[in-house]
């Protein structure tokens, strides 16, 4: 989470969202340094700490970016082809998806920057979902909303077959 010009709320690695609390976020400067909230070394940034800055360098209008595992959505990654999204009023836009690159990677950050220029998600295959938003809630809800969009082409495929590409 954007905190003012130069400051961000990252999540500390390997501790589930599940149990997260407020303490829990470290504080880091432009340069993923944490500036507050490292208690001892067992205690770091995300790996995906990188990741997270290119978006709001990328993005000037972003105040928060979620990077989640939603499993629909890991899923449909596999089929290697953006996400259609219908939204309010009928109309769609497809959500794209990037190649794989390994969690923390430069490539990773770089490819997610450049394709969320133009879009508040980018689906990441065979790992997961980045979302943004002007609060955490904006890009939450962007999450659930493709969790239940890949679910349903997903299941739509099972019933129909792989031809079935609308729903």
């Amino acid at each position: 989470m954007h905190t003012d010009s130069d400051r961000f709320l990252i999540t500390p690695s390997e501790k589930s969202l599940r149990d997260l609390r407020a303490q829990d976020f470290i504080l880091v400067d432009s340069n993923g340094q944490a500036v507050r909230g490292v208690i001892d070394s067992n205690r770091k940034p995300s790996i995906e700490t990188r990741l997270h800055l290119k978006i709001y360098e990328a993005r000037n209008d972003v105040a928060s970016v979620i990077h989640s595992h939603p499993i629909h959505v890991i899923i449909y990654s596999y089929l290697d082809k953006p996400l259609p999204f219908l939204e309010l009023l009928g109309k769609t836009r497809s959500i794209p998806i990037i190649p794989y690159y390994p969690p923390g990677s430069y490539k990773l950050a770089n490819e997610v920057a450049k394709q969320i220029r133009f879009n508040d998600a980018v689906i990441l295959k065979k790992h997961g979902l980045v979302t943004v938003g002007k609060t955490i809630n904006d890009a939450y809800e962007l999450i659930e909303a493709l969790e239940k969009n890949a679910h349903i082409r997903i299941s739509v495929q099972q019933l129909f077959g792989s031809s079935k590409d609308s729903v």
